[in-house]
């Protein structure tokens, strides 16, 4: 949701962003998949690859997006928000 204002301030698509979403997105799968399974060790593997990849990802989006969305205006945010809905 973010990432078109993102790449209107930073003129370039956030790849390593979107990428780090489809690693979460398995990681995330990975620790439902352990926790179906009742193996503790490996869910407990799981959690820990999963906050690792979490804690870098956001690490990355505090230095890129959040200097961004700040240097934006309410009314240029909203107006980057409502573009992306239509």
């Amino acid at each position: 949701m973010l990432f078109p204002m993102v790449h209107v301030r930073a003129f370039s698509e956030p790849t390593e962003l979107v990428a780090d979403h489809r690693v979460l997105t398995s990681a995330i799968v990975a620790v439902e998949d352990s926790l179906e399974e009742g193996d503790r060790t490996k869910a407990k593997a799981a959690i820990v690859a999963f906050d690792e990849i979490l804690v870098a990802h956001l690490d990355r989006e505090e230095k890129l997006v959040i200097p961004l969305l700040l240097q934006m205006t309410a009314e240029e945010a909203w107006s980057l928000l409502q573009a992306r809905s239509q």
